[in-house]
């Protein structure tokens, strides 16, 4: 059974624009999932308090339910305990605001006495920040004396606020806030448990916030509750791209567990068109590179499950919003797995005998002089700056482009790596990898092959790796060896990929891509054969 409250129109504080329109969309999917629901709109704090009483009396005749709690609307936090406010609350002081309230601390503890032996959820769409500092478009909530305190709770709950603490819930542009309409399309997924539906949830969010709203979460469920349960759907773990898509791996016989529960996300950028500056192109035109993008991303998003962006011939502005984007999205994902991919150019400037990585934007001028180029250009420093920013397991720089081992040498690398081969502790614990596709100083053919032999590498016909899982560590040693060979069976120039790891606390694991033996024959199969 379900209790949704929604509450805008609020007499003595900024009204707001959707948590009515939040609460029906709640409604009605739980009712769709056969929740018995009330639904309470613009409560007094009298008709607020009735609702809680009148939820809490149904569940006490329960024999153990499953009870969902979900609140939209103005709240704050005073003495370290939450308040949802109801709409005829007046913001004298802080006890008359309490006396117009609901103590969000009280509701969960009565819920959890009187269902003791059922599931309680409690899902709070509300800002966490100090209200007299909310912007119109949050729902402005928090702090007003004191630090909220951490809600305890009793096994068998789980709750789930809307942003964490010091940060604003916002109110959506659309019909619906980000948060709504993130729970209304992960209950309509079959057969999430409340870890599950809490990831759907937060990530979703995340992405439609660009990463200023991060949902935060605490789960004291004794076993896997699932609110949306199918018994046709097929198991994850039965499905080759579901097994792909995590990187399942084998933790004791029999026992699997995943390794990107956030999911696998790339971003692509490729640069083929440069543009003329004053009458003069300063780097020539790369015509490949839109197929190697094409090819990366087929192998990322078939092989892999990756959800894949790409970006093709940015400006200098549009290269960093890009980046910037991608990584404020998809970075506060723990368990998620990131490849950022850059072909293009790319060069290396030297100042007072210390060179500086730099990759080429489409509309970058020559290097002298030397403020043009570097006001344009993206110094690739600041692949460290955001490795050690991001919270996601695994991340991987992959670039093929002149100069940029370059990137290496210039940030603080890992160097040396005694595990050659695949074990579990690579999948739990972090790292940043950097790959290119040619040493400091060497150039980088305008066709290159690096690329191709990834897209190889990945879809598995290099034919490395130990029982289909395949390290980042084992792409790097591969391509080295690989693109040395041929580049002197071709009496071409030498070109030396390279790879490494950022320095990071507690960096020992490593980017793990699992090859599935169906997905790898329909890849072979639609391949074209190669000239």
């Amino acid at each position: 059974m379900a209790l949704v409250i929604g509450a805008a129109a609020y007499q003595k504080t900024t009204p707001l624009k959707n948590s009515r329109a939040d609460a029906r969309l709640i409604a009605k999917a739980l009712i769709d999932l056969g929740f018995d629901t009330q639904i309470i709109l613009d409560p007094t704090a009298e008709k607020f308090r009735d609702a809680v009483s009148s939820h809490e009396r149904a569940l006490k005749r329960s024999d153990g339910a499953i009870s969902l709690f979900y609140y939209a609307g103005q709240g704050f936090s005073i003495g370290g305990n939450g308040y949802m406010l109801s709409v005829d609350a007046p913001m004298d002081n802080e006890q008359v605001i309490k006396d117009h309230s609901v103590s969000l601390q009280e509701t969960v503890s009565r819920t959890e006495t009187a269902n003791q032996g059922g599931a309680n959820f409690f899902l709070v769409d509300t800002s966490r920040d100090n209200p007299f500092l909310a912007q119109q478009e949050s729902r402005g909530l928090a702090p007003v004396t004191g630090e909220p305190a951490p809600t305890q709770l009793v096994p068998n709950t789980a709750i789930l606020f809307s942003t964490e603490t010091g940060q604003q819930a916002f109110d959506g542009e659309g019909l619906n806030s980000p948060f709504a309409i993130a729970v209304a399309n992960a209950l309509a997924q079959k057969n999430l448990d409340q870890s599950g539906l809490f990831r759907a949830i937060r990530n979703a969010v995340m992405e439609a916030s660009q990463g200023r709203q991060i949902p935060a979460y605490t789960d004291a469920m004794a076993t896997p509750v699932v609110l949306n349960r199918s018994d046709d759907a097929p198991s994850p773990d039965d499905d080759p791209a579901s097994r792909a898509a995590v990187a399942l791996f084998e933790t004791k016989p029999g026992v699997f567990q995943p390794t990107y529960e956030d999911g696998s996300f790339a971003l692509l950028i490729g640069v083929s068109n440069y543009v003329e500056i004053e009458g003069r192109q300063a780097w020539r035109d790369l015509p490949t590179v839109k197929a190697d993008i094409d090819s990366l991303r087929a192998v990322l998003e078939d092989m892999h499950g990756f959800n894949v962006e790409t970006v093709i011939d940015p400006d200098g502005n549009a290269l960093e919003t890009a980046l910037e984007s991608f990584i404020n999205r998809h970075g506060a994902k723990p368990n998620a797995r990131l490849l950022i991919y850059m072909a293009g150019h790319g060069t290396t400037t030297e100042t007072f005998g210390k060179k500086t990585a730099w990759f080429v934007p489409s509309d970058a001028p020559g290097v002298s002089p030397p403020a043009p180029f570097r006001n344009t250009a993206l110094n690739l420093r600041r692949v460290e700056e955001w490795s050690e920013t991001v919270d996601a397991k695994h991340v991987m720089w992959v670039f093929d482009s002149c100069f940029s081992g370059a990137a290496i040498k210039m940030i603080e690398t890992r160097s040396q790596q005694n595990d050659d081969g695949w074990s579990a502790h690579l999948h739990a614990n972090p790292v940043r990898r950097v790959l290119t596709a040619g040493s400091e100083n060497e150039e980088v053919p305008a066709q290159s092959i690096f690329t191709s032999r990834l897209v190889d590498v990945l879809s598995g016909k290099a034919g490395i790796g130990e029982n289909g899982m395949i390290t980042g560590k084992q792409i790097g040693d591969f391509l080295r060896e690989d693109v040395i060979r041929y580049t002197y069976k071709q009496g071409l120039k030498k070109v030396t990929p390279q790879s490494d790891t950022i320095v990071i606390p507690g960096e020992e694991g490593d980017i793990i891509f699992r090859v599935e033996p169906e997905l790898a024959a329909k890849w072979t199969a639609s391949s074209p054969p190669a000239p």
